[in-house]
């Protein structure tokens, strides 16, 4: 979070060691729901989300390390309970982006950036992950069961 926000930059020391541990530490905590099917969809599907914008965008949409934090982030998110692992991942990237184009908004409305000014992607995507892993259940029975019927 604090490293991306400070550098624009998310290096691959923090990243890649992260995502082991995440791997490891869901399968010997919580291996029922934590299958390696899962954890695979999950990070697999964030993973490959940002890297069409990565090439899309030849890098200027996210950069490199948002690649790999998108796959931390849906390998955390990877084992529902309620709900399948990667409609949380999903949940998770919309918090995110919701959050980011909001600050966004109001950071060129106070004119302390323009259209083609650059912010970084990792807090939000840490906000999105966190707000997901504790209030996520209770985000997605909201949605499906009170905006859906």
């Amino acid at each position: 979070f604090f490293y991306d926000l400070m550098h624009k930059e998310i290096p691959d020391q923090l990243s890649l060691p992260a995502i082991a541990v995440a791997i490891i530490a869901l399968i010997s905590f919580n291996p029922t729901t934590a299958t390696m099917l899962n954890i695979l969809i999950g990070g697999g599907m964030i993973f490959l989300f940002f890297l069409l914008q990565f090439l899309l965008s030849k890098g200027k949409w996210i950069g490199g390390g948002d690649l790999r934090l998108g796959a931390l982030m849906g390998i955390l998110l990877s084992s529902g309970n309620q709900f399948p692992g990667w409609l949380n991942g999903i949940l998770g990237l919309v918090i995110a982006y919701l959050l980011g184009g909001m600050i966004s908004l109001i950071l060129m409305a106070g004119k302390k950036i323009n259209r083609k000014s650059t912010i970084p992607f990792g807090p939000f995507l840490v906000i999105g992950t966190l707000t997901t892993i504790f209030w996520g259940e209770q985000i997605l029975d909201w949605y499906f069961n009170k905006m859906l019927y």
